[in-house]
């Protein structure tokens, strides 16, 4: 049964995985607004009317992230130097990380890393845990990978477990072990990734959130591939690409990319017909035969 602060996460949970900028600005470009307007005197998030409303303001700031890119810095440099005005540290951190972002998009991933990590830092030090916990898993994650910084990523996202094991907050544990197990597996590291996956996997099956399940299915592909097991992993994407067409969920561009790797390594062994005899027995697995496929990988 899920608990209150597991439903607190499902947010989190529907943006697992995900590189920064698609977290940050999907679907919501032409309803963009600017900072300008907002806080124009007499709105009702201007400074003037009383504190500023961080979620709203940041949730607007984001949209414009894929939109006009140099509106977006403006609009969030102008809305962390009103959070600092009025003493909100962590309004401006959530600014920052926005500005990093953006840097992220526009290529330039050592500033985005030093913006996050700054941002990180300071949520952190205020103990406001779960916003540092996002950051770590939507933002730094990706930056540090991407830069081939795999055991920094790895400590960072084992802090993060801890943290989320500790709260009791099993949603978070879910997103932060299978964070985890990206890591391990771009570091090489098949066993603990396994350990990680799989505890994410009973997590989801504990919580009946099945969500989480189709992208574990496709990191558990990458795995039967590193240890020379195709038809495993041709199965396992299968069964992953099943579970999301029953959701009726997108797979983001992240994502599609690992599956596409591990597809690409599926059918240089199986060739053509081998490989889509093997998918499209995974397609029609139900979900606990997928995970007792994916437990039983050596």
């Amino acid at each position: 049964m899920s608990t209150s602060r597991d439903r607190d996460s499902s947010r989190i949970a529907r943006a697992r995985g995900s590189p920064p900028q698609q977290h940050l600005g999907r679907r919501e470009v032409a309803r963009g607004r600017d900072l300008h307007v907002l806080l124009a005197p007499g709105h009702d998030d201007h400074p003037a009317a009383g504190a500023l409303d961080q979620p709203r303001i940041v949730g607007r700031l984001r949209q414009n992230v894929l939109g006009d890119r140099e509106r977006a810095v403006s609009n969030f440099e102008i809305s962390q130097r009103l959070f600092r005005e009025v003493g909100d540290r962590r309004g401006a951190a959530l600014a920052l990380a926005g500005i990093g972002t953006i840097a992220v998009e526009a290529g330039d991933l050592r500033r985005g890393e030093e913006m996050t990590r700054e941002a990180w830092a300071v949520l952190q030090k205020m103990g406001d845990h779960f916003a540092a916990f996002e950051i770590a898993m939507f933002g730094l994650r990706y930056l540090l990978l991407a830069q081939g910084k795999f055991e920094e990523a790895i400590r960072l996202l084992e802090e993060n477990v801890r943290w989320a094991r500790d709260s009791g907050n099993r949603t978070l544990l879910m997103i932060g072990l299978i964070n985890l197990g990206i890591a391990e597996i771009e570091a090489g590291r098949n066993v603990p990734a396994k350990v990680a996956l799989l505890e994410s996997l009973n997590l989801a099956r504990a919580l009946g959130d099945v969500s989480q399940v189709p992208w574990a299915l496709d990191l558990f592909a990458s795995l039967a591939v590193a240890v020379g097991d195709a038809k495993r992993g041709a199965v396992l994407l299968g069964a992953a690409e099943g579970g999301r067409r029953s959701l009726g969920l997108e797979i983001w561009s992240s994502e599609g990319r690992w599956r596409d790797r591990t597809r690409d390594a599926c059918l240089a062994t199986l060739g053509d017909e081998g490989f889509a005899s093997m998918f499209a027995e995974g397609t029609r697995m139900s979900v606990e035969g997928a995970i007792q496929l994916a437990a039983a990988l050596p």
